[in-house]
């Protein structure tokens, strides 16, 4: 991949999850140095997504953090938070208060491909998308 690519994608983290302690499925943790100084990097473009829905999946089952908004506004906490927001309901068709639960899928697969999209400029790639879904569906 070349520099031209978004960050994000160069990563295969497309909602460019920043470094924690949390190591997720498919995550390239005991790389060092580590591929990038802020971001976590993953083997494929389905585990960013995975390890995005398995954040967002805490967001709402832990937290209680369900709505467009505050889901967005946990997500990226600083002063860009409103254009953000913006932006995710623009692309989604969604009300910044709307409410997500992962018993609707299609809706939760939505939100994560508007995010990514914010995140990198690139459409989101649904295959991968949807595999990372599915793999964390299987657990």
């Amino acid at each position: 991949m070349n520099t031209n690519t978004p960050r994000g994608l160069r990563l295969n983290n497309p909602l460019c999850i920043r470094h924690s302690l949390q190591v997720f499925q498919g995550e390239l943790y005991d790389r060092y140095p580590k591929p990038d100084p802020d971001f976590k990097a993953f083997r494929q473009l389905k585990y960013g997504y995975r390890a995005a829905f398995a954040i967002l999946r805490t967001y709402i089952i832990k937290y209680n953090t369900s709505t467009l908004n505050d889901i967005v506004r946990r997500w990226c906490p600083d002063a860009t938070a409103d254009d953000y927001v913006k932006a995710v309901s623009r692309q989604t068709g969604f009300d910044p208060s709307h409410k997500f639960c992962f018993a609707r899928p299609d809706e939760i697969k939505c939100l994560v491909a508007a995010m990514a999209f914010v995140e990198t400029g690139v459409p989101a790639n649904l295959e991968a998308l949807n595999e990372g879904f599915e793999l964390l569906s299987a657990i």
